[in-house]
C-alpha cells in the first residue's frame, strides 16, 4: 500500500542554480515514500545536469523561457499543478519521516489550509548557522517560510498565488493576504526540513542580505516601512563617516561613527534574540546583516535610473 494518498499532493520546487542540493532533496523525498511523478521542479536557470536528474528520477521537469523569481516559480509549477494540495520546498532542503508524516495526515483531509514551518540549520553547520540562524529558529513567526509551504490547491489559486511583484518577502505577504480570507497560517514543527542553503561564511551571509534588502527596496512604501532599513541606513551612513574620518585624520568623527555603529548592532542583537551565551558572536554578525542590507541601498543610491526597480533574481 502507498504511503500516501493518491493524487492528493504535488511537491513545487522552484529551481534556479542549485545543481548539487537537488539530487539531495529528491532522494530524501523518495526515501519517506514521495512518488517521483508528484515531483515537479521548475526550472529558470542554466541547464547544466539537470535533465540528467530528471532522467535518473523520473520526475516532472517545468523548464521557463527565461529566469523567474522565486514567486514566479512558485505560481507556474503550483497553477499547472492538479492536486489538492500543494508542497512548497526551496531545492535547497532535506525533508524528514517527521515532514512526511505530516504531510500524509493533510493529504488525507480536506480542510482548506496554509501550513507549514520554518526550516531548520543544516546537517553540517556552519558557526554562522549555530550562533545565528539556530536561535531564528526559535523565534516565533507570523508566517510560512517559502521553503516550506503546504497549502490547499483551491485556496492557492484563490490567492492568485504570491506576488510576482516581490523579489524577497512574498512569503510573509502570502501568509498576510491568507489571513485576511479568513485562513490563519499555522505553523507545525512537524514539518521539519534541513535547510542546506544557509551561508556557511561571513562573505556568503553579506551577500544574501544583501540580496534579501532588495525586498524592502522595491517600493518607497515597503522601504519606509522597514525598520530593518531604517537601522541599515544610519549604520551604513556611519560607516562611510568613519570611512571618511579615517581619511580625513579627524579622531571625534571616527569615534562617534563607531559608538554609533556598535549601539546599533548591540542593540538589535539583544531585541532580536535576547540575552545568551552567543550575544557577543551575534553581535558581530549583525554587524555583516547591518552592512548587507546598507550597501544594497547605497549601491541603488549610486545608481538612482535603478532605485526601486525589480532587483536581481540572486543574491550576487
Amino acid at each position: 500500500m502507498d504511503r500516501f494518498v493518491p493524487n492528493r499532493f504535488q511537491v513545487i520546487v522552484p529551481f534556479f542554480e542549485d545543481h548539487d542540493t537537488l539530487p539531495d532533496l529528491i532522494e530524501s523525498l523518495v526515501l519517506v515514500g514521495v512518488e517521483p511523478a508528484s515531483i515537479s521542479v521548475v526550472l529558470s536557470g542554466p541547464r547544466r545536469n539537470i535533465f540528467e536528474i530528471r532522467d535518473r528520477y523520473k520526475i516532472e521537469l517545468i523548464c521557463s523561457d527565461g529566469p523567474l523569481t522565486p514567486s514566479q516559480a512558485r505560481n507556474l509549477g503550483g497553477k499547472r499543478a492538479t492536486a489538492d494540495y500543494i508542497a512548497f520546498l526551496d531545492a535547497d532542503t532535506v525533508v524528514t519521516e517527521s515532514w512526511a508524516d505530516a504531510l500524509n495526515e493533510v493529504a488525507s483531509q480536506s480542510a482548506v489550509l496554509l501550513t507549514g514551518d520554518t526550516c531548520h540549520i543544516s546537517r553540517d553547520p556552519s558557526w554562522i548557522e549555530k550562533s545565528w540562524f539556530s536561535q531564528i529558529e526559535k523565534l516565533k513567526s507570523s508566517y510560512i517560510n517559502g521553503a516550506n509551504i503546504i497549502v490547499k490547491r483551491s485556496f492557492f489559486l484563490e490567492l492568485n498565488g504570491f506576488d510576482e511583484d516581490l523579489e524577497t518577502g512574498e512569503d510573509y505577504d502570502f501568509s498576510i493576504r491568507a489571513s485576511k480570507l479568513g485562513v490563519e497560517p499555522k505553523l507545525d514543527d512537524r514539518f521539519f526540513v534541513y535547510h542546506e542553503g544557509y551561508p556557511k561564511t561571513a562573505k556568503e551571509f553579506y551577500r544574501r542580505e544583501k540580496w534579501h534588502a532588495t525586498g524592502d527596496l522595491g517600493s518607497f512604501s515597503a522601504f519606509f516601512k522597514s525598520k530593518v532599513m531604517w537601522a541599515s541606513t544610519l549604520y551604513i551612513f556611519c560607516l562611510f563617516v568613519l570611512i571618511a574620518a579615517a581619511l580625513t585624520f579627524q579622531p571625534e568623527y571616527f569615534l562617534i561613527a563607531i559608538l554609533i555603529m556598535f549601539f546599533i548592532s548591540i542593540s538589535l542583537t539583544l531585541y532580536k534574540f535576547g540575552w545568551n551565551k552567543a550575544v557577543l558572536t551575534n553581535s558581530v554578525i549583525m554587524n555583516i546583516y547591518l552592512g548587507g542590507r546598507g550597501m544594497a541601498l547605497a549601491k541603488k543610491l549610486l545608481k538612482p535610473s535603478t532605485f526601486f526597480r525589480k532587483p536581481s533574481l540572486n543574491p550576487k
